[in-house]
């Protein structure tokens, strides 16, 4: 299957899920317990968050040939789910002389897919019982936005939330104008996403530059980025996300985004997954993590 292929069916399932209820995937709410390979216990990311299917009670996955090197096979009748990877490939920089045997290497991504089952869709699995979350510590909302790194000052004022990032400051109206603590805090988490993108950060946004506008495709993917880093940082606090009040309108603009781009949702599921790291001052521990530019 080449690139392009993958791009598809990645689509083909976030679309699928756009059409199911009339909430986008990332605003529907999910429990704290990650979806993890049962072997390496790594936890998956970037937009396999939304490409495994979270109907299961167990949340551990292995491939085919991993559930049969535990002694398990899959039950007839029962369908996979695919996650992403990028292979970096390494190729010969142009520049170098072809004598140089020193010659510069440069990375190439390619994107790759394979296919895992959940542990409950095989027979005669040899694996420990699931452990319980009951004691599992969610961070809040409050310890999130209060330890970010070069956080930007947040600035209470007027009715409408945005980031500024000429000042670099976001601007949020009063706590008391949402209709909950949960819709303030998913909204400055959105805010403080864009801001990750300021040079001082994880330059994303060339500052000598105008400014993308709304419609454009900049914008788009931008706007993008910030939804899904709200998602994973809203998933980490354990809150919900508000559905839009104009929710048809919301699924049916993404949907048509991400159709004439196919491969919006693999990159900028990526780069939310680094805005996210970034806000909770983690590392990277990737399993599958389909980030590259």
């Amino acid at each position: 299957m080449n690139t392009n292929d993958i791009y598809e069916k990645v689509n083909a399932r976030i679309l699928e899920q756009l059409e199911e209820g009339g909430i986008a995937p990332w605003r529907r709410p999910w429990n704290s317990r990650p979806q993890v390979n049962c072997i390496s216990k790594k936890a998956y990311r970037g937009v396999n968050v939304w490409l495994l299917p979270r109907t299961y009670t167990d949340n551990r996955w292995l491939t085919f040939k991993q559930g049969k090197e535990l002694g398990g096979s899959v039950r007839k009748g029962e369908k996979g789910s695919i996650v992403v990877f990028w292979q970096m490939l390494r190729a010969k920089d142009e520049d170098a002389t072809a004598t140089d045997a020193t010659a510069k290497q440069k990375l190439i991504p390619l994107l790759k897919y394979y296919t895992v089952f959940n542990a409950t869709q095989f027979d005669g699995l040899n694996l420990p019982p699931l452990e319980s979350n009951d004691n599992q510590i969610m961070a809040t909302p409050e310890s999130i936005i209060e330890s970010m790194p070069k956080r930007p000052e947040i600035m209470t004022r007027g009715s409408r939330a945005c980031y500024h990032p000429i000042a670099d400051k976001v601007y949020m109206p009063r706590i008391e104008d949402f209709h909950s603590s949960s819709d303030y805090y998913a909204v400055l988490m959105h805010e403080l996403a864009h801001s990750t993108g300021h040079p001082s950060r994880l330059g994303r946004f060339d500052l000598s530059e105008p400014l993308a506008h709304f419609g454009t495709e900049t914008y788009a993917r931008e706007e993008l980025v910030a939804e899904l880093t709200s998602a994973f940082l809203c998933g980490v606090a354990g809150i919900e996300q508000s559905a839009p009040t104009n929710s048809a309108a919301y699924i049916a603009g993404w949907r048509e985004a991400i159709k004439n781009d196919p491969r919006m949702m693999v990159v900028a599921a990526g780069k939310a997954q680094k805005a996210a790291d970034y806000i909770l001052g983690v590392g990277e521990d990737i399993e599958t993590d389909a980030s590259a530019e």
